[in-house]
């Protein structure tokens, strides 16, 4: 089936996989499944990201920070199924730019993804926040 993976820091790329294990291998631990978009989707994760400290990867909704390695799926009606190109698309447009995880100064317990580039997220992740250049 094929899906659109998504890693932290780094762009979103359309990858095979046909059985649990290969679904476990991409996310890195068991899976757990969300389902945040109107669309048939599935936002597939690593279940105890939290609670291994995984890196922030994304924000898909406005409550819900995705950590470490995901990917999207279609939903059938037993099973994951192929996400349809035209889904593919979509949600490649939309979730892009790879994020970092900043709180927005107005709701002290409101996060939110930032778009940054690849480059961008290698050098905040290495240097912090504080140290990132202004534009």
């Amino acid at each position: 089936m094929d899906v659109l993976l998504f890693e932290p820091g780094k762009y979103p790329r359309s990858v095979s996989v046909d059985t649990l294990e290969e679904m476990q291998q991409l996310v890195g631990g068991w899976i757990t499944a969300t389902y945040p978009f109107d669309d048939p989707v599935a936002v597939v994760a690593n279940d105890e990201g939290l609670l291994l400290d995984l890196p922030f990867n994304r924000m898909v909704d406005p409550y819900h920070p995705i950590v470490g390695n995901f990917f999207l799926a279609g939903i059938g009606t037993e099973d994951f199924i192929s996400l349809s190109p035209e889904l593919m698309e979509k949600y490649e447009k939309a979730l892009h730019d790879p994020q970092i995880l900043v709180r927005n100064s107005r709701e002290p317990l409101q996060l939110a993804g930032m778009p940054v580039t690849p480059q961008q997220y290698q050098w905040i992740t290495h240097n912090g926040m504080e140290q990132a250049p202004t534009p």
